[in-house]
């Protein structure tokens, strides 16, 4: 009955280790022969009995991991083995992992005579394990690449960190283990804010609150104070213990951007405040909202002139209000620009011409938030407006009231004017030949003219300011007169001459009568009485014998009173010295005598002649008489007394003028410009920028206008608009320019003259606010507001401890930094570019050491692309080395962008004998030719790209600047749909 029970008893046993959960065999022998293996052990090796009884090595099945030699081991050291096994079978998709034990297996006397094998599943285990492993991997990933840092401490032992991250010391400065004393946090707040942080730990350590978000400054180790952004949470653990965990994240870059826009906010109102126009603010329907104080202390006593109230006071002239009210609706209906000119009254009660300008201020959506306007006092320009209107007119009556023939040659045109005269003397017409210098000199007699041209460059080296001479001109008929020509010079400040004008008087008859003397003194009397002139003859000594009926009927003297030297008493008293010595000395020599002064007529009145005397000779040679003629040139006189005046009044108008006044011809050609130009413009010398065409000086749309404007000006038409372009040293202005035709004697355009203000200040503040707006509140926001939503999301994530998810959101937030930084990077360098900062740093290097890094980075990126290398790029070029490598990893980054559908991208170098040509070739989208000219404009995209692809358009103006700071220049060729090459030179060492 015993033995039954024990057989019993070991036959359950049996059971229970067949069927139990664990792994379980005996190996026996120095073969290991399988003594016993429960079912889960025969399902593991996938067998059945027929494994009973045969040694360990014979079973066929791929243990992980080499089971006899641990089970030789058992058997030699006769102690226990443990061995974790990960198999390769799976179970519910995860590998089966099995914890085995290896006993040693001793019969009744002790001795080991095989290994008992004893395995329990801990697939589960192992795994939770592995993946708590990862996690905490992935965990401590995350806490070294997030853009802040974790920490956490006692609330009862504020800022002893018990855990921090690497971020906490990249913010700080600080090593990890110079953080973990306490006082080190403690004293790198800034006192200013430790006050709030200690307050909120206190209502987190009194039960008020579980949590704060402070932003406080700590100072680095470098000495520098850094904005911090802490998010901070209390947590218990099991004890009670409570702990404060939290986030910091460096904000110094907002707290910036903030500070920017206060002092934005504070420049406007300060420019406002400070620019000479009076300003205004209206809302989007026009409603007013605010004046600078220009216009309160313009109108004074006028009270509520905000929103629409100025209509409703007596400030805007009766007959402009009308016209000024339309005009402003117009422009808030339309959302274009408003410019009218209109007359304002003065606190005096004075009314002044202002010059009203308002433009719209628009959202990102494009909708007009509000209206930025001036008026500028244009009184004084509308003065001188009037004032060259009247001199013009006067010098016109002038002109045609003399019967003499009088020029203006404009030397920096090579061109002439006549007057109305040129027909009646002469009997030529007026027409655009007549004012060619070739066409006088074609009409001087050819024996005169190498007499004139040696004369007027005599003058002209002597900077003499008049000249006189008589020669021979030819009449429209054939016929050539005998002609006195006198002239003024005019120079400019630096001694160059800018004008001849003069006047022409027919002395043909004079002429005449010289020649009848000779052969008949009778018939020489009969014309003497006849002719214009006063005459008179003297004998050899120089005492008057006799005078033509002239003088008598001039003078009103008697030949007693007058003959020998009693001319003398017809003479002015402030002249008749000088006039007499003259005359002797000419008397003395035999020379001829030519002297200008004024003659006392009849009625005692005075009167200007040009008097000459020209000796008579024998047929010896000898002088036997003097024959002398008075010709009457007072009006002549007059008329270029008037001229020179209005010549002197038009430069002392141009001199005090405080704007830029420039004298063009009509392809825009530089031929004057004022002091207050020079000096606004930066040029020590107008010869810097003389004969250079002004027109070309503008860029973009702004050139357009100056060629409209111009083009108009030759019609006719004033034109008035507002341009962009820096001074000559590179000084960046916007200038509100007047280009106006300069009309000759018969109303036809003969000239152009442009007006430009300095409007700088004003532009700046809209400029201001216009980029501030469209850039700074676009492209910086988007990827700011991704940072902040991917840094929420891993805040939550970590507060959820879904760890696995975390890294997905750091990737995202480090693309946005990369791109962030990119585009500070480039508005920096534009910044740098534009107030000439931007720092080069020259030195020799091979053209692969500036294509060979762009080109891996360019791999990298875009995978899909492939960068074929053409030429020797071995060879040594001159210039700064990074700014290249700028350029060229630009161009390649917009080749690829611009070419998705295309994989080929070219970069070449060509050999160019004492320079190398560097170009960058795709075959993407192109470039539509209308836009090529804009293409390097900073801000400027081009339309497609601007639809389909991201940017802001600094990157090819960022180059091209670079590249015009190596004597060399960025350039294009380009065909929409096919692709384009950017190259540009560099010179070689």
């Amino acid at each position: 009955m015993e033995n039954t029970n024990a057989y019993v008893q070991d036959h359950k046993l049996s059971d229970v280790l067949m069927n139990a959960p664990t792994y379980d065999a005996v190996l026996v022998g120095d073969s290991y022969v399988l003594e016993f293996a429960n079912y889960s052990f025969r399902k593991l090796l996938k067998s059945g009995e027929e494994l009973i009884a045969k040694p360990f090595e014979s079973i066929t099945f791929q243990w992980p991991l080499d089971i006899v030699s641990v089970l030789k081991k058992v058997a030699f050291y006769d102690e226990a083995i443990e061995e974790e096994i990960v198999f390769n079978s799976k179970i519910k998709g995860k590998a089966l992992c099995i914890k085995f034990i290896f006993h040693p297996y001793k019969n009744d006397l002790g001795k080991t005579i095989g290994v008992v094998m004893h395995g329990v599943d801990f697939t589960d285990e192992h795994h939770k394990r592995k993946e708590l492993e990862a996690n905490a991997q992935r965990l401590d990933h995350l806490l070294t690449n997030l853009p802040g840092g974790v920490y956490r401490f006692n609330v009862n032992d504020p800022w002893n960190f018990v855990f921090m991250s690497i971020g906490v010391a990249e913010i700080s400065g600080y090593d990890l283990d110079e953080l973990e004393a306490d006082f080190v946090w403690k004293n790198i707040i800034h006192p200013d804010d430790q006050m709030a942080l200690n307050d909120a730990l206190e209502e987190i350590s009194s039960g008020q609150s579980s949590n704060y978000t402070l932003n406080y400054r700590i100072k680095t180790k470098e000495g520098n104070y850094t904005w911090l952004s802490d998010r901070g949470q209390s947590i218990s653990d099991k004890k009670g213990n409570t702990f404060i965990e939290g986030f910091i994240a460096d904000i110094t870059d907002r707290k910036l951007s903030e500070e920017i826009e206060k002092k934005n906010q504070f420049l406007f109102q300060t420019y406002a405040e400070a620019m000479p126009q009076m300003a205004f603010v209206a809302d989007a329907v026009g409603d007013i909202i605010y004046y600078n104080q220009r216009w309160y202390d313009y109108v004074k006593n006028t009270e509520n002139t905000e929103g629409w109230g100025w209509k409703d006071k007596p400030i805007h002239h009766p007959d402009d209000l009308e016209r000024t009210v339309e005009t402003w609706q117009r422009a808030l209906s339309s959302g274009e620009s408003y410019e009218i000119e209109y007359r304002l009254r003065r606190y005096d009660g004075a009314y002044r011409w202002h010059l009203g300008r308002a433009e719209p201020v628009r959202n990102e959506e494009g909708k007009i938030e509000m209206w930025l306007g001036t008026n500028t006092d244009i009184h004084n320009q509308k003065l001188i407006e009037e004032e060259l209107r009247v001199i013009n007119h006067r010098f016109d009556l002038i002109s045609k009231a003399t019967k003499d023939v009088i020029w203006d040659w404009d030397l920096q045109n090579d061109r002439l004017w006549w007057n109305d005269a040129m027909t009646d003397v002469f009997g030529y017409e007026y027409n655009d030949t007549i004012s060619e210098l070739s066409w006088w000199e074609q009409r001087v007699h050819p024996d005169d003219f190498p007499r004139i041209s040696f004369t007027f460059k005599e003058l002209l080296e002597a900077k003499a300011t008049s000249w006189m001479m008589e020669y021979r001109f030819k009449r429209s008929d054939g016929s050539y007169a005998e002609i006195l020509d006198r002239a003024y010079i005019q120079y400019n400040s630096e001694g160059r001459a800018l004008r001849i004008i003069g006047s022409m008087i027919d002395i043909t008859s004079s002429k005449e009568i010289e020649k009848a003397l000779r052969d008949s003194e009778e018939h020489f009397r009969t014309l003497a009485d006849n002719i214009s002139q006063l005459a008179w003859i003297t004998d050899e000594s120089g005492d008057i014998t006799w005078y033509n009926r002239r003088w008598y009927d001039y003078t009103g003297t008697t030949l007693e009173q007058v003959k020998g030297w009693g001319w003398k008493r017809c003479h002015h008293p402030e002249h008749v010295d000088r006039v007499a010595n003259k005359i002797s000395e000419s008397f003395a020599k035999g020379v001829v005598w030519e002297d200008t002064f004024p003659l006392k007529g009849r009625d005692g009145s005075y009167r200007w002649f040009l008097s000459r005397a020209v000796p008579i000779r024998d047929e010896e040679g000898k002088v036997k008489h003097w024959f002398g003629t008075n010709t009457d040139i007072t009006d002549l006189r007059d008329a270029e007394e008037a001229l020179r005046k209005s010549e002197e009044y038009n430069r002392l108008l141009l001199e005090s003028s405080p704007d830029c006044i420039k004298a063009l011809d009509f392809d825009g050609t530089l031929q004057s410009i004022n002091k207050q130009g020079l000096k606004m413009l930066e040029l020590d010398s107008f010869d810097i920028i003389k004969g250079k065409n002004w027109i070309h000086f503008w860029d973009g749309e702004d050139r357009k206008k100056v060629q409209e404007a111009v083009d108009g000006a030759i019609k006719g038409n004033i034109s008035h608009f507002q341009g962009f372009k820096a001074t000559v040293k590179g000084t960046p202005k916007w200038w509100d320019i007047l280009i106006a035709p300069v009309y000759d004697g018969k109303g036809k355009v003969e000239a152009l003259t442009a007006v430009s203000r300095d409007i700088t200040k004003l532009k700046q503040l809209e400029q201001q606010k216009d980029e501030f707006i469209s850039v700074a509140s676009h492209e910086l926001k988007t990827p700011v507001t991704s940072i902040k939503g991917s840094i929420e999301i891993i805040e939550t994530l970590l507060e959820d401890k879904a760890y696995d998810m975390i890294g997905r959101f750091v990737g995202k937030a480090s693309t946005h930094v990369d791109k962030l930084l990119g585009l500070i990077n480039d508005l920096l360098d534009v910044s740098r570019i534009q107030s000439g900062k931007l720092e080069y740093h020259f030195s020799e290097f091979t053209v692969a050491e500036i294509v060979e890094d762009c080109v891996e980075q360019m791999i990298h990126q875009s995978k899909g692309h492939q960068v074929i290398i053409k030429g020797d790029f071995n060879q040594v070029i001159i210039g700064d080395k990074v700014r290249l490598e700028q350029v060229v990893c630009n161009l390649l980054t917009n080749a690829i962008k611009y070419s998705p559908n295309k994989k080929e991208v070219i970069v070449e170098a060509k050999d160019l004998a004492d320079a190398v040509e560097i170009s960058v070739i795709d075959h993407g989208i192109g470039i539509p030719a209308e836009q090529m000219e804009h293409i390097f404009d900073r801000f400027f995209r081009v339309e497609q790209a601007y639809h389909d692809f991201q940017g802001v358009g600094l990157g090819l103006y960022i180059s091209s600047e670079i590249i015009a700071r190596h004597q060399s220049q960025l350039q294009v060729e380009s065909k929409e749909g096919e692709g384009s090459r950017f190259y540009f030179k560099l010179a070689k060492a």
